[in-house]
């Protein structure tokens, strides 16, 4: 149970969704047809679940077990330390990513969509650890920046290029979400200039992590610094019970009851920083 619990939370959400729907599809009490993205079954049936489901289904036999450890692993390590184990923003980042390509999919038309999922990933990696190598196959290391377009001719070459449209649209998904979200000041002489203004002044902020959704995460204290803008933990308020012990009240998202330390918020790591210098510089 601890090394589940040890699990980042949303890499442990997504890893049973995964495990539910693909080994139900393995032992044959469902079908790949029962979860796959059929527009169609979702309008006019109702289907709803079909655009949830058709991220979780990752194959059969070896190539199932490939591709779950394969995720398992870049999901914890990029919301460990890609995301500094901001659990709300990796949540948030992850759902708006599956929306856009769910609106690319409409037009292509991709009926499973867990390469597409994995490919978001990987495009995360290369944007959030660029110099950090990833191992593939155990047999060479490939810098990060460069894992994308790694993986996608090696999915070509073994699961045919159609696997590779797919991984390719969770990509370009990812690329997108993290333009338009983190979309820089352009001085006025770039020809988008206009265009980068406009998405860096009305639409980026409306794409950040809302303070809702820290809440439900777990993260409620929030005050601008001159570093930006930090998300402390929420703090649990005790509650006295019958029998005069204490409890809390977990969030939702949160690691269960692991005995493991808490690890240390972003003001925290700050304040280190600034008081290491400070030493330094003394």
């Amino acid at each position: 149970m601890d090394a589940i619990l040890a699990i980042p939370p949303v890499t442990r959400i997504l890893l049973g969704g995964i495990g539910i729907v693909s080994v139900s599809c393995a032992l044959n009490i469902i079908g790949p047809y029962d979860v796959a993205l059929l527009w169609p079954h979702v309008k006019r049936h109702y289907q709803v679940w079909r655009v949830v489901s058709s991220f979780m289904y990752a194959g059969s036999r070896m190539d199932l077990v490939f591709r779950v450890l394969f995720f398992y692993n870049m999901s914890s390590t990029l919301e460990k330390m890609g995301y500094v184990n901001d659990t709300a923003d990796y949540a948030w980042s992850t759902m708006g990513i599956a929306v856009l390509i769910l609106m690319i999919n409409y037009v292509t038309s991709f009926p499973l969509l867990f390469q597409a999922l994995l490919g978001s990933v990987l495009s995360q990696w290369a944007i959030h650890l660029p110099h950090m190598p990833v191992s593939i196959f155990g047999l060479i290391q490939v810098p990060g920046v460069y894992v994308p377009g790694a993986m996608l001719f090696l999915e070509a070459i073994v699961a045919g290029p159609e696997a590779a449209k797919i991984m390719l649209v969770g990509a370009v998904a990812a690329y997108v979400w993290h333009y338009i979200r983190s979309a820089p000041r352009a001085p006025r002489s770039r020809i988008d200039a206009r265009l980068v203004a406009f998405l860096a002044k009305y639409v980026a902020p409306r794409l950040a992590t809302p303070t809702w959704f820290r809440e439900a995460c777990g993260v409620v204290r929030e005050r601008s610094t001159g570093y930006g803008t930090a998300f402390a933990p929420l703090r649990r308020g005790k509650a006295t019970t019958t029998t005069g012990t204490s409890s809390s009240r977990r969030s939702w998202l949160g690691r269960g009851t692991s005995s493991r330390p808490a690890q240390p918020d972003r003001e925290s790591i700050r304040r280190a920083t600034e008081a290491r210098l400070r030493a330094n510089m003394s």
